[in-house]
């Protein structure tokens, strides 16, 4: 028989708040501000090889659990308004970048530190195989106004636009996705 709705708004919020942790890609991790791991999701565990409640409860930095995170990243993230980022080996020759971010209360002393680790292993291959790539018949972007290919319809001035122009015609010579962003209203079209 299927469980009845629920209708408490705060019960219905954090049944949310769970689907979005545990359905996230990247590891998770809320840390005290001290460094010690309060919750992490299913992602964080299988990104590192270390069950759920080996992790909860232990510092961050504990050689034990595999994530390799210096203490002075913590003490970095609490001083600062921003993310800090490094990479990390993980086990099996993969890579991964960590984030730790301070979330601050209303008045502005950090509560918790938010810990996100995502497997770059992927990205690492892929720039290594834009940066190989070379495809010598292949014209510049100045050589292509007037073609049919579309790069026409890019009205730019800026040394900076154009070397947008020029790496997107470096990424166009892998075949692999790209994902554009943009304010709306921008051009991502």
């Amino acid at each position: 028989r299927a469980a009845a709705p629920v209708h408490d708004p705060d019960v219905v919020e954090a049944q949310v708040l769970e689907a979005l942790i545990e359905g996230a890609t990247d590891g998770l991790a809320l840390l005290s501000r001290q460094g010690r791991i309060l919750r992490v999701n299913e992602a964080t565990t299988r990104l590192i090889g270390v069950r759920r409640e080996d992790l909860v409860g232990h510092f961050v930095a504990d050689d034990d659990i595999g994530l390799r995170v210096d203490t002075a990243w913590v003490l970095d993230a609490l001083s600062s308004r921003d993310a800090v980022s490094r990479t990390v080996d993980l086990p099996g020759g993969r890579k991964a970048m960590i984030t730790i971010r301070a979330w601050r209360d209303a008045d502005e002393q950090p509560r918790y530190l938010i810990l996100v680790l995502r497997d770059v292993t992927g990205l690492r291959q892929l720039v290594s195989s834009v940066q190989s790539a070379t495809v010598p018949s292949v014209p510049r972007w100045w050589q292509m106004r007037g073609n049919d290919v579309g790069i026409d319809r890019i009205v730019t001035e800026s040394r900076a636009m154009r070397a947008v122009v020029e790496k997107a015609l470096q990424f166009a010579r892998v075949d692999s996705p790209v994902l554009i962003v943009g304010e709306t209203g921008t051009g991502k079209t």
